[in-house]
């Protein structure tokens, strides 16, 4: 069965592609989030000093400690809070009308563990542009995004929605987001090599 190992593997490498630049974007994040007025305390891809750890762990427990893509602090309250990346890829039809589907996804450990969090749980929802060019996948519009509470959205099936309008979105020109995925290489390397992606 040639035909289907093959398809099997192309499948698998645009899944492993997929993964890797959500992990990238996961990175970048980082500038949004310290734009938007958190302290970060620890990213996902960082090690963590054991009294750090211990204090999380103690707030947190131990798979929101472990797994979060973001704990951070909001400045102006003090407020500890988990932050969970979810990128999305739009596309720009005729007539520059842009398209992405509506909804983002969630593990069940992750909606068990975030329904029961004792601190807030904010989404952030990260949308993007890109293109096949000389064989690589390049971002070809600006980047879009939105804070949203966990507690607020609706969650059927493991899917919750999102809006649908990008004037609902803060954001980010293409010209910064290039610079912002090149500072963010050496974390995002990490992520990949904490997922077993990295090549």
């Amino acid at each position: 069965m040639p035909f289907v190992n093959d398809e099997l593997e192309e499948f698998e490498k645009q899944q492993a592609a997929r993964y890797a630049l959500g992990f990238e974007l996961q990175a970048a994040s980082r500038f949004i989030i310290e734009k938007s007025g958190y302290k970060i305390l620890k990213a996902e891809e960082q090690e963590m000093d054991e009294h750090i750890e211990k204090f999380l762990r103690k707030k947190l427990g131990a798979y929101l400690t472990r797994n979060s893509d973001y704990i951070a602090v909001k400045e102006s309250r003090k407020q500890l809070t988990i932050i969970d990346v979810k990128s999305k890829e739009y596309t720009i039809q005729p007539k520059d009308n842009p398209w992405f589907s509506t909804w983002i996804t969630f593990t069940p450990k992750e909606i068990d563990a975030y329904n029961t969090s004792l601190v807030p749980v904010v989404v952030l929802v990260l949308l993007f542009d890109r293109e096949l060019s000389c064989g690589i996948q390049e971002m070809t519009g600006p980047l879009y995004y939105k804070f949203m509470s966990f507690e607020r959205l609706s969650i059927d099936n493991n899917q919750a929605s999102i809006p649908e309008k990008l004037i609902c979105y803060k954001r980010i020109p293409l010209y910064l987001l290039k610079r912002i995925l090149i500072r963010s290489t050496s974390r995002a390397s990490e992520l990949l090599r904490k997922h077993g992606l990295a090549t």
